[in-house]
This record gives C-alpha cells, structure tokens and sequence, in this order.
C-alpha cells in the first residue's frame, strides 16, 4: 500500500475531482515527470493493480525510476505506446508497462496492466508470417476481407469480427464477417450517411484502436496535483483512453460486452474499421491488442497495394480508351456530326451516369440524362463558361450554377462540360446523378467497392454521437479523370481546329480562284478577256521571237450583230454570243492556241507556232461552223448568224522592225477587208 501522505493526496485529490478525464478501469494510467520520476497525476482505478498515486515516486514503487525503465528498450519513444517491460511493484503484483511521450516537456504516459496469458514469441511470429501468406494469396478483396476476419476470429477468439467500410459520403456497409453464432451476423448491414459526428471521425482517423474488456466498466477519473495545471495531456492513443457512453450503450444493448475497434488506414486516410465483438468479458491481453493491430496493418498495405495495381489498371484502361477515341478523330473523314455516334467510347473513359452530346441542332443521348429540352437549355447557358481558353466546366452541384437543374437532380447532380468544336458547335456533358437515388444491388451499397474513395466518414447509429444527415449530393469527380477530360478537349480541339483551318483554307483557294477567273475571263462567254489577250500575245511574241517559230492571229465579228441585238433583243443577243465563242474555243485545239472575247461582238484566236495557211485552214473551219449553228438571223442576207474573219501571220525573228502591234493591225486590216468585201468570209493579210 502506498504511505499514508501519498494516500492522503490521492483521497483529497479525488474529492476534488479537478479531473473530467474518464480513462478504463482495466489497468492504471499515470503522467509522470522523468525530472523528478514524480507522478503528476493518475486514473482513480479501484483495482488489485492500483499502485501508482499522484505524488509518487516511480522508484519508490518499482525499485527504478521510470527514465532507467525507457532506458533499458535501447530506442527513444514514439508516438505510439511502447511497451518496456514487465516489472514488479513493490506490493508484489507482476505489471506490464506501456509508455509514450507527452508532445510538451518532460512527462511521459505510463500504463500499467495485468501481465496475463503470454505466449511465446515464435507463436506470435508465425501465426502473423501465416495470415500475410493467407492475405496473400487472396484473388480479389472479397476473399481479402474474408480472410482477415477468419484469421483475426482464429487468433483472438472474439465471437464476431467484422469489417466495416466507411464511405465518403458518412455511411458505412459490413464487407465480411466471420462468427460463431454467439452474436447475431451483421454481414451486408449499412447505416445511413451523416450519423456520427466530425469530432468523432478525427478520432477514429488519429487512435490506433479501441479496447474495451468490459462494455460495463466503470470510468475511472485522472486525478492531478493540486498543483499541476487542471488541463490533461493527449490520451487518444493510450489503451486505457475514455470510450463514449453512448458507445458503450450501444455495444451493451447489442448483446457485446468485449469489443476491440481497429482502424484501417490505407494510404495514410481512414479506409475502414475491423471491429471485434465477444457476447463476455474479456480478460485484459495487451498481446491480443498488439497482434490484432498487426493484422489490421497488414490488411491496410495489402488493400493499398491492390488499389495502386486497381489504379493503374483503371488509368491504363482510360487513357486507352481516350487514345483509340483521339486516332478516331484524327481521321480525316471524321466530322463533328460523328461524335453524336459516340457515347459509349466517351463513357468509356470518363466514367457518368449518362453522357449528352450536342453538335449544333442535334442531340444524342445515352444513359441517364435530363430531357433534351434541359440539355439544349443548359448548354446554352454553358456557352459564356466554356471558353477557347478554358473549354472545361465540372461541378458536383449543378444546381449551383443552374436554379433550374434542381427539377432533374435525380437524374444528374454533377456535371462535367468539355466544348471540343466552336463550329459546329459541339459539346460533351457527362452526367451524375444524386447519391441519394443508386440503388441497392443485392443488399449492399455499390458504391462500397473496396478500393474507391479514400475520405474519412465511419459512421454510426449512436444516440448522442450523431448529426443531422447531409444533403445528398454527386459523387464527386475524380481529379483524374477530370485531367483526362481536359486533356481530351484541348487534342480533339486542336484537330477539330485544324480541320476547320484546313476547310477554311481550301474555302480560301476556291474563293481566289474564282476571282482569278473572274480577272481572266470574260463573264458572259468564259473566254479569256482583253487583259488576258494582250498579256498572251506579248508572250507568245517573244518566244516566237526567241524559237524564230511563225506566230497567227484570227480577229473574228459576228456579222450585223446590232441589227440581231435590234431585231431579237440583248438576251438573244448573249446567247447568240455565247454559241458563237463555243465554235471559237473549240477552234482553239492545241494546248497553246487561245481563244479571247476581246470587244462587243468581237472574238480572237492567237495560234503559236501556226503557218498562214494553217491559219487560213482554221478560220475557214471556224466561219463553217458557225453557220452550221444554224442560228436564225432574219435581218441578213443569208439569213443565219455568220461572221467574218481577218488571218495575219508573221515569224517576228525575221524582222526587228515588225512589232506585235504590227500583227493586230495587220489582222485588222485583213477583217475589215473580209467585211467590206462583203461578210461571212476569210480574209488573209500578210505582213
């Protein structure tokens, strides 16, 4: 028993109740100062083991102060509790010590518990090496879970063990269970979303587990000094650590008075919880505590291993499908329009409840979506969002943004947008709806796969604990994916951008074109035009000048053509025209020869590398033609449209006096002779 002055400070110490810290009954929890091994303060338990009192010594009770004690397990402490050995008190009771450091000063955390059934440390190592073969072996997480609680039931003995996952939106769904029927099975029960407090979640992500041999303990209080300061240190990871009566009324009236809660923590965040239940006590084991973590830190690596493989298979899988999708596109028969035929390739890699499609007028739909008239309505209202710059829009609450989305947020909550085409206007809008409305398959929730959303959100149907269930919302969208979106757009922008250059471009070179055409022709009978005439026959001359090759110019007038224009009207008049300058481009068969509309109802014909004969031959041919057009002319003498032709020709290397304006008044000439002479005949003149 402690010295009467030691027992007198506890005695006034626990009438003062300066304490509200309520710890376990089932060892003894003491904050010692390692400067003067003094015991500042200490749980206030009732218990054979109870020898620790504020104002103590350690030594005083152990035969060595608490400092020699760390000492002798060679490392420093850390944050969690270590355990350095199991020593005798001075009343005689074997005790095993657990220590952790205090953050502030120089205090540490001693807990003293029954030593209890030990086993060896071979058992221990080898039935751990046989669960890590098992976890292991496990084909896929359902057979993972499995075996984790099997083992966990096997080394521990508890009646149940479960494993919870605790999903983003704060419900939770049993996932595996293993059991001997002493308690009812909780195997695919969920709870509802928002039923435990933030306060509570923090605490479950920070405490490595939760012991409680016996539901109906009675808290114990940490009683201080009456000169130590009133406020007690961090106890969340002591194993001792206060439990919520609203928890331990809730294990009671379930029939659970043993129970051990493990954390599952993958990635650093709060996967899940291994809850063990037994229908008795428990004895108090700080071995049975210690191999349970073990487990639950294996289950943790070996679903964090699984989900890096899941994740990378899922990204592979993404950016596959978005690659076949991008060569698609790049073909160059691929249009805007051809999109609409492609939402399941869409929802391939980026994963939504439904998917809209909208390439100017037209809609195409697939999956759960808003009736079109919503979706022709807000990408209308989508439009000042989705910009050249930034032609992403995503939202888990589109009824943010758009009042009028909340009609339809059953069908699509969350919205991501991307604009890959500005014309056509075309846009993608992947769907999500509300959490509240998936259904159950089978009993439980598929939103629960294993390896999803790494959030922290337990939950809990605890009185007390709860809070008032949060709206439901969209499944928020996963950074990734969202990546991948916006990578998407700005590739298939940039070849639908090109695309759209490349048509400009040929839209360009038309548009030239035709304007050349228009510089170059004459408009009513498509011949070349003056301009293009005289810049021929300058060209022509000098490389007849240059080849000392002959060169031959026609100048050909449709006979009496006022009197036709007079007597049938200007229309008949161009179409009399137009027949007449078909006869003069077919006149023109070589690949030089150009046939020109160079006045009124004046043609010509400049043949290179042409003999005066040959040109003669030519003219004639050409004067025959037109009248067997047969074109009615009745104010003339023969009464069909004829015409009238003047030939020159010239070798322009024989003389340096002759010029090319030598040749068309020469041809001149020769056509007013064939005029005068009376019409509707050739006319040759020789320079």
């Amino acid at each position: 028993m402690p010295p009467e002055r030691h027992r007198n400070t506890w005695v006034a110490a626990l009438e003062q109740e300066r304490s509200t810290c309520k710890l376990q009954a089932f060892g003894v929890l003491a904050v010692v100062d390692l400067a003067d091994d003094l015991v500042v303060a200490a749980s206030s338990a009732r218990h054979p083991i109870a020898t620790l009192y504020p104002g103590q010594k350690v030594q005083d009770v152990f035969g060595r102060s608490a400092e020699q004690m760390i000492a002798g397990i060679g490392r420093p402490l850390g944050p969690s509790p270590a355990c350095i050995g199991r020593f005798t008190s001075n009343d005689g009771v074997d005790l095993l010590l657990l220590a952790q450091p205090v953050r502030e000063g120089s205090q540490v955390i001693l807990e003293a518990l029954p030593v209890g059934t030990m086993e060896t440390p071979e058992t221990a190592l080898s039935d751990l090496r046989w669960v890590d073969e098992q976890l292991g072996a496990a084909t896929d997480e359902r057979a993972l879970l499995q075996a984790v609680v099997t083992e966990t039931r096997r080394l521990t003995s508890f009646d149940r063990v479960v494993v919870h996952r605790l999903l983003p939106d704060g419900s939770d769904v049993v996932l595996a269970e293993a059991s001997n029927g002493a308690l009812p099975s909780l195997q695919g029960h969920q709870r509802p979303a928002g039923s435990l407090s933030s306060a509570l979640r923090a605490e479950l992500q920070q405490c490595e587990s939760r012991f409680v041999p016996d539901v109906e303990y009675e808290p114990q209080r940490l009683i201080t000094l009456p000169n130590r300061p009133d406020s007690p240190p961090d106890l969340s990871r002591c194993l001792l650590h206060a439990v919520p009566q609203a928890c331990l009324d809730f294990l009671h009236q379930a029939g659970v008075r043993g129970s051990l809660s493990l954390p599952i923590l993958v990635g650093g965040k709060l996967w899940g919880l291994i809850n063990c239940h037994h229908a008795r006590p428990l004895g108090a084991s700080y071995a049975l505590v210690e191999k349970s973590r073990h487990l639950a830190s294996m289950l943790g690596k070996e679903l964090g291993a699984r989900l890096e493989q899941q994740v990378e298979a899922t990204k592979h899988r993404v950016e596959a499908a978005r690659d076949a999708l991008l060569e698609k596109i790049a073909r160059p028969d691929f249009t805007e329009r051809e999109l609409l035929l492609s939402g399941s390739e869409l929802l391939e890699f980026v994963p939504a409840d439904g998917i809209a499609i909208i390439c100017e007028h037209k809609i195409a739909c697939l999956g759960l979506t808003p009736e079109r008239a919503d979706v022709r309505r807000l990408a209308h209202c989508l439009g000042p969002l989705l910009t050249p710059r930034n032609g992403l829009f995503v939202t888990d609450e589109l009824a943010t943004y758009f009042p009028r989305a909340a009609s339809f947020s059953e069908k699509a909550r969350g919205l991501l947008a991307i604009r890959v085409s500005p014309a056509p206007a075309t846009t993608i809008l992947w769907f999500r709806r509300s959490t509240s409305s998936i259904p159950q398959l089978n009993g439980l929730d598929p939103r629960a796969c294993y390896l999803t959303d790494l959030a922290i959100s337990p939950t809990s149907d605890l009185d007390g604990l709860s809070e008032s269930a949060p709206p439901a919302g969209s499944q928020a969208w996963d950074p990734y994916l969202v990546q991948q979106a916006n990578l998407f757009q700005e590739r298939a922008s940039f070849v639908f951008q090109q695309r759209h250059i490349q048509a400009l471009n040929r839209q360009l070179r038309e548009a030239n074109r035709q304007l050349a055409e228009l510089a170059e022709t004459d408009p009513l009978t498509g011949l070349a035009n003056r301009r293009i005439f005289d810049a021929r026959l300058a060209e022509e001359w000098n490389r007849a000048q240059r080849d000392c090759r002959p060169l031959s110019l026609i100048l050909i007038d449709v006979d009496f053509f006022k009197r036709y224009n007079d007597h049938y009207g200007h229309p008949a008049g161009d179409s009399c025209l137009m027949e007449v300058a078909g006869a003069v481009k077919a006149s023109a068969r070589r690949a030089g020869d150009l046939a020109a509309r160079i006045g009124g109802e004046e043609f010509a014909l400049l043949l290179p590398r042409t003999t005066v004969k040959s040109a003669e031959m030519i003219a004639e041919r050409l004067r025959r033609s037109v009248l067997e057009l047969g074109i009615e002319h009745a104010d003339t003498p023969g009464g069909r449209v004829s015409i009238s032709l003047g030939v020159a020709s010239t070798s322009p290397h024989c003389s340096t006096v002759v010029t090319r304006g030598h040749l068309v008044k020469t041809a001149d000439v020769a056509l007013y002779a064939a005029k005068s002479q009376g019409r509707n005949q050739v006319h040759v003149h020789a320079l």
